[in-house]
């Protein structure tokens, strides 16, 4: 599914939000049924769009991106378990653009769980 942001009007441009929830949710869809690749297809649609509109409204947009960027750090996660540094710096970014109190909790609860594993076992020989 391809989504042709540079067409869009006024009118449809309001849309955008819901488009790149839609998106967003696909992406968890395909990531539970094992598709990494469709999965990762739909999250990368849906930040282009929650990028573009944070960076217009960032308080008002801050979590939807924090969410995409932890649904894009799993996918990264679930597909190269063994590297977890990009998915890492997806879930730092997270954490820096939410504003809510409680998604920056859950966010840092999953940089905590396994961004911690992943520097312990790049110290240990």
């Amino acid at each position: 599914m391809k989504f042709d942001r540079n067409g869009t009007t006024e009118k449809s441009a309001a849309y955008l939000p819901n488009v790149a929830t839609t998106l967003n949710n696909l992406a968890i869809l395909y990531m539970l049924q094992g598709d990494g690749s469709q999965a990762y297809d739909m999250i990368s649609e849906a930040m282009k769009i929650r990028r573009d509109l944070w960076h217009k409204q960032s308080t008002a947009f801050g979590n939807d991106l924090a969410q995409s960027l932890v649904i894009e750090g799993l996918i990264l996660f679930q597909q190269h378990a063994s590297d977890t540094e990009t998915a890492c710096r997806r879930w730092e970014e997270a954490y820096q653009v939410a504003i809510s109190i409680t998604l920056k909790q859950s966010i840092q609860k999953q940089i905590s769980q396994q961004c911690s594993r992943e520097e312990s076992s790049k110290s240990t020989p």
